[in-house]
């Protein structure tokens, strides 16, 4: 029995980690994965839902109806999802917008007010959390976050001339773990992506199609020195593949070490649902919400 509407899975573009210290960032949402409220038959309990009202009340969570959330819980009530944990496209994010929106006491139409909220839940995933993950799972829209401050994007096409995909490593990983390792040891060196991250945003903002492939080759090869130990051998392979050819580029999708890698390619290289080229499943995002 469907309880209430679902909650996409989302992608973020371009942000990863410095997002964390409030740096540009576009994240969309995934249709080809969702979570909705689910009944299931019975009186079982969800445990991962029984362990998020656990957290949500050792932390004092005050807006929130709990009471509600745990009687809930008790009859059943459930959350059932395709999206895979650990993947890097939000499974969390949209457990936080699916328990807000069913038990907030009061909502909130201030995108701010959403993603300090959604911030605050998503640390129980993630350690240290943007909020911007669920908040993209929430309003089911585009949001990126420039030095004017956060934005919701429109329908349109992230790019004519570019395909953006995402590429399976076959392996998941605690996205918990590696924020960790960013935050005591990488984030000093990180300084440069910022700059690159903001350049990139801009020219998806604005169309521009050769500086589009321009910033994203130069993150590519930023990431790929500066986050070596988060990017799996067998992906490593792939992206000096990339670099080394010039015909696609990877990056992180979240927060590396498994699940998808994001990429990018002239569209002329005809990535299909499996393409050989790789080796490893894709999925090609055809479109998305990014235009302002």
């Amino acid at each position: 029995m469907k309880l209430s509407k679902s909650y996409p899975a989302k992608v973020l573009i371009l942000g990863e980690y410095t997002v964390l210290h409030g740096s540009p960032f576009l994240t969309i949402p995934y249709n080809g994965c969702r979570m909705e409220w689910d009944k299931v038959h019975g009186s079982a309990v969800d445990p991962e839902l029984e362990d998020f009202l656990q957290y949500l009340v050792l932390t004092g969570t005050d807006f929130l109806d709990l009471e509600r959330m745990e009687e809930d819980v008790r009859c059943g009530v459930s959350l059932r999802s395709n999206i895979p944990i650990g993947y890097g496209l939000g499974s969390s994010g949209a457990l936080c917008a699916a328990v807000y929106d069913r038990y907030a006491l009061k909502k909130t139409a201030s995108v701010e007010e959403l993603i300090s909220i959604f911030g605050l839940m998503e640390a129980k995933f993630h350690g240290r959390a943007s909020g911007a993950d669920a908040l993209v799972s929430y309003l089911d829209k585009a949001v990126y976050k420039t030095d004017q401050g956060l934005m919701l994007g429109q329908d349109g096409l992230l790019s004519e001339k570019w395909t953006f995909f995402l590429l399976d490593s076959q392996q998941s990983r605690s996205t918990k773990a590696y924020v960790e390792t960013y935050l005591n040891s990488i984030r000093l060196e990180a300084a440069e992506l910022e700059g690159l991250v903001r350049e990139l945003l801009e020219a998806i903002l604005e169309g521009k199609e050769s500086l589009i492939g321009l910033f994203f080759s130069k993150i590519s090869k930023v990431q790929y020195t500066l986050f070596g130990a988060m990017i799996p051998d067998h992906i490593k392979k792939i992206w000096a593949t990339g670099l080394e050819g010039d015909q696609f580029y990877l990056k992180l999708c979240g927060a590396g070490g498994g699940g998808y890698f994001l990429g990018l390619c002239k569209n002329d290289l005809m990535i299909h649902s499996e393409p050989t080229f790789f080796d490893l499943p894709v999925r090609v995002l055809h479109s998305t919400q990014v235009q302002p």
